[in-house]
């Protein structure tokens, strides 16, 4: 049947989300089908967060639409081009009874490579945005990217968010797409799945290679991406073998388009007043795994910005854990045990 806005009851509490991004929306459905007051704020245009630029072969635009839709019959109110700064005042000056953190890890890792600067060398962040974005919905700086045709494109990474970009490429018409990764194949992160459709659909992996440079013919726009030759050493602290570089190995893998997909950190969302919600060294935001409590009175957090860079249900899943700590608190459990 059709979602419609639940009764408010003298038992409804205001609850603010910041970030709009899958452990939010799951939260704020989760609520407001409880009789909450949810808002969400966002400071992109429009909402999803990363759900808004995952592939349409993976996600359709129709899914995250109607989801959207939902809330909004469920009494969700929602604010895109809105960036909270001070993630106490919702609690303490604006009248929310509680606030969840949602933020993502929306920050691309980028290394500090020679060239990284050059035009045409892109995060993975970026790309799928230019791609999956309408052109008023970009930033003033950044164009649309409509077609690939004839281009030669070099994927750096091996994760899902690599995946993502090689095959949006593929789509794309480029002439050529390269995956390159510093591990072998046994050793890359992302969906076992991801790498094999990648393959049948023409990507070529360049596995054993680590980029050190980005080479130019113009000193404008990125031509190549200067590679080196690595070896499975020693297990790492993650448990896979770390690779090392192998002297005098280098060579060159042509591409005059670079796309960055070395994972994602948390971006620093709130002031140095803050310092006591970011568990270093990651800055991800310190909250309990099984209630989502914060060192924060009346404030909440889940998702990536928890735990790292994860899947999008590990988020949502998180957004729900969130959801049900802030019932027990509605309910008077004192704030320490939903800490502990």
């Amino acid at each position: 049947g059709q979602d419609s806005p639940i009764a408010r009851t003298s038992l409804s509490k205001r609850v603010a989300a910041v970030g709009s991004g899958p452990a939010s929306l799951a939260l704020a459905q989760s609520l407001a089908r409880d009789g909450h007051a949810v808002t969400i704020f966002e400071r992109w245009p429009h909402l999803g967060g990363v759900l808004r630029w995952l592939p349409r072969f993976k996600l359709p635009a129709r899914v995250l639409e109607d989801h959207l839709e939902m809330l909004g019959r469920l009494g969700v109110k929602c604010y895109p081009n809105t960036e909270v700064c001070w993630i106490e005042s919702l609690v303490t000056d604006e009248g929310f009874d509680a606030a969840f953190i949602g933020i993502g890890a929306g920050r691309p890792s980028v290394p500090e490579l020679p060239g990284a600067t050059l035009d045409g060398v892109l995060s993975s962040t970026e790309f799928l945005v230019r791609v999956f974005y309408d052109a008023q919905q970009l930033p003033n700086d950044w164009e649309p990217i409509t077609d690939l045709i004839g281009r030669r494109v070099a994927v750096l990474g091996g994760g899902d968010s690599a995946m993502d970009c090689v095959r949006t490429a593929i789509r794309l018409g480029a002439a050529e797409v390269t995956c390159v990764y510093r591990r072998d194949e046994a050793n890359m992160p992302g969906s076992k799945k991801e790498v094999q459709a990648a393959k049948e659909e023409g990507v070529r992996f360049q596995l054993l290679a680590s980029p050190v440079a980005f080479r130019s013919t113009d000193a404008r726009h990125v031509s190549q991406v200067e590679c080196l030759r690595m070896e499975l050493g020693d297990p790492d602290p993650s448990g896979r073998r770390a690779p090392r570089p192998i002297a005098g190995s280098e060579f060159p893998v042509e591409a005059d388009l670079v796309v960055l997909a070395f994972g994602y950190e948390v971006e620093a969302a709130f002031d140095n007043e803050h310092t006591y919600l970011m568990a270093p060294p990651r800055g991800t935001v310190k909250a309990n795994p099984e209630t989502g409590a914060t060192p924060l009175r009346g404030v909440f957090a889940g998702g990536d910005c928890v735990t790292g860079a994860n899947l999008v249900c590990m988020a949502a899943r998180a957004g729900l854990v969130a959801a049900q700590g802030m019932r027990r608190y509605f309910a008077g459990e004192p704030w320490e045990r939903l800490t502990t």
